[in-house]
């Protein structure tokens, strides 16, 4: 039959909800939906969401959060693992290409340089051959 994987595997990233999403489980599904369907920066998966979680009721809403309540430690812990191991797979990344660099016989120097601020991005740094 027809599932959401027939059409993508891809993982979709909500991204910000507005602050009233974040009160209850119910109101984040709910929020999430609505941006999902809605915005357009999701239209590629406006038509499958809507289709199975458009008409989805409160009581199914609370019985799912009830069914894996139990499981929000482990949520918590691999986001947390996530949230950790970020900085050291960037750190990793870029001390690759900046070794690429250094090792190429055509780079007489390599460098690492911050262009903006971390807080904008984690993404903050360029690696520089000349």
């Amino acid at each position: 039959g027809d599932t959401p994987f027939d059409v993508s595997t891809n993982p979709v990233t909500i991204g910000s909800l507005n602050k009233r999403c974040y009160t209850s489980f119910n109101a984040y599904v709910r929020g999430a939906v609505q941006k999902l369907t809605t915005n357009k920066e999701y239209t590629k998966y406006s038509a499958i969401v809507q289709a199975k979680m458009g008409d989805v009721t409160d009581e199914a809403i609370a019985d799912y959060e009830a069914r894996f309540a139990s499981r929000g430690r482990e949520v918590s812990a691999v986001w947390s693992l996530m949230a950790f191991s970020a900085g050291i797979v960037e750190s990793l990344i870029v001390t690759d290409r900046w070794l690429f660099l250094e090792e190429a016989d055509v780079v007489k120097d390599a460098w690492v340089e911050t262009v903006f601020d971390y807080k904008q991005s984690p993404r903050n740094l360029v690696v520089v051959g000349i």
